[in-house]
């Protein structure tokens, strides 16, 4: 595609006509290939104003191109089948563009991580609440704690704990009467 960006805005010979009015079909697969991920957030549609006479077919596996797309735009190639979501992503995060209907994703954490809340739950020996870090990890590693950050848990449990055993207390509007 960069040689088609350099071709595109040098001038032609005359007579000949510009690149950039040239029509026709262009299959690019994966545009977002070494691509930094703040190019990969335009650079469909400067492709696309370089080239209006052009019909462009990318195929991508990044969830920040995707994202850039309207659901009209956007055919899933499964099972050797195309199909057409009506799920929009558009202007979503990548974290939620990866667990939409479209990539399909659980969790955009490392496998066996299970949540930050069980992480926490397990750092203070309580059970976990989901059963994402049994289903991810069957063999029951679990990541390691430092035990700075395990202090840590236990401190923030114990005042948890001693703030939630005091009784509440609560305002008086003034002129009340008890």
């Amino acid at each position: 595609m960069g040689h088609a960006f350099q071709l595109a805005t040098v001038q032609r010979e005359p007579g000949r006509g510009e690149l950039t009015g040239l029509p026709g079909v262009c299959i690019v697969d994966e545009i977002d290939l070494f691509l930094h991920p703040e190019w990969q957030r335009v650079v469909i549609k400067q492709v696309a104003e370089a080239f209006p006479k052009l019909q462009f077919l990318f195929s991508t596996h990044s969830p920040i191109v995707a994202g850039t797309l309207h659901p009209a735009n956007i055919f899933v190639l499964d099972d050797n089948k195309v199909e057409q979501y009506r799920e929009n992503i558009y202007g979503l995060t990548p974290n939620q563009i990866l667990t939409s209907s479209y990539f399909g994703l659980d969790s955009t954490r490392a496998p066996g991580t299970g949540t930050l809340n069980d992480l926490a739950r397990r750092s203070l020996g309580l059970p976990d609440e989901s059963s994402d870090f049994e289903q991810a990890d069957p063999d029951g590693v679990e990541p390691q704690i430092s035990d700075e950050t395990r202090a840590m848990f236990r401190r923030i449990a114990a005042q948890v704990r001693s703030e939630s055993s005091k009784p509440v207390q609560t305002s008086r509007k003034k002129g009340a009467k008890s």
